[in-house]
């Protein structure tokens, strides 16, 4: 049979349009960085990611979909290796503690959830391994329909060490928060931290990523720590710089679990 010109370019503009629907576009990859714990490698850990791209269902509306990765150093929280591991337990809590609801991670480690109609929520993360510390994350939901979230741990092996290595006895059902002051393209240098529901702050010493001193001021890194903070949902604390200036901010700490805090000074 003779196709004519007309036939020709309906074909065409249909082979078009099929390409067009089914091409993808996907982020620039960021090639892994080096793997490995302050206890050795720790298998069923993916390489450290820059990102930890969206959850099995990361268009899904109207929902929260995240990934659990691993913190390898405190002082460095954005290196977070994916934890492919299933059957960890992610719990959804409001504010005041309310249970809302629990899911499970899939064998990548993402995990997916309605969304609560709450302006905040808490992420808790545990493993049932206990291999893990367990991770704690409040986020900010108001004015979103959906949002991908990462939760960090750390080794529990990690946790232990940097409590015996500061010379601090841990204490069960406290919290380790960790707290990154941010002046520029780098760490706020110099600065004094006051206490955190009652827990002092230490200060990394430039050393390594177990030892911290209650000794300050902050390093260049910009990076303090508190041990065995009492649960909070929220309480103030207060940051010195070097010219004597002093700032209020408001930190979180979750029983049993690792909370990241990160401040922004000008």
């Amino acid at each position: 049979m003779r196709i004519g010109p007309s036939l020709l370019g309906a074909l065409g503009l249909a082979l078009t349009l099929a390409a067009c629907e089914n091409a993808t576009t996907f982020p620039a990859g960021v090639p892994p960085g080096p793997s490995g714990t302050p206890g050795g490698p720790q298998g069923g850990v993916g390489d450290i990611d820059a990102e930890v791209l969206p959850g099995p269902d990361g268009g899904m509306t109207a929902g929260i979909t995240g990934s659990v990765c691993q913190v390898v150093d405190v002082r460095s929280p954005g290196n977070c290796a994916a934890v492919k591991q299933a059957d960890m337990v992610v719990t959804f809590k409001n504010l005041n503690g309310t249970l809302l609801t629990t899911v499970k991670t899939d064998v990548n480690g993402k995990f997916k959830g309605a969304k609560p109609a709450l302006n905040q929520v808490v992420l808790e993360v545990s493993d049932p391994t206990k291999k893990l510390r367990n991770g704690a994350k409040v986020i900010t939901l108001a004015g979103v329909s959906s949002l991908d979230v990462q939760l960090p741990v750390i080794l529990q092996t990690y946790y232990d060490d940097m409590h015996m290595a500061s010379g601090v006895t841990p204490e069960a059902g406290s919290g380790l928060v960790v707290v990154h002051l941010v002046k520029g393209a780098g760490g706020l240098a110099g600065a004094t931290l006051g206490p955190l529901h009652g827990a002092i702050a230490y200060y990394d010493t430039g050393n390594n990523e177990v030892t911290f001193t209650a000794v300050p001021p902050t390093s260049g890194r910009g990076f303090g720590i508190w041990f065995n903070v009492s649960p909070t949902v929220s309480a103030m604390y207060q940051v010195t710089n070097m010219s004597g200036m002093n700032e209020s901010r408001d930190g979180n700490a979750f029983a049993d679990a690792v909370t990241f805090l990160e401040e922004t000074f000008l």
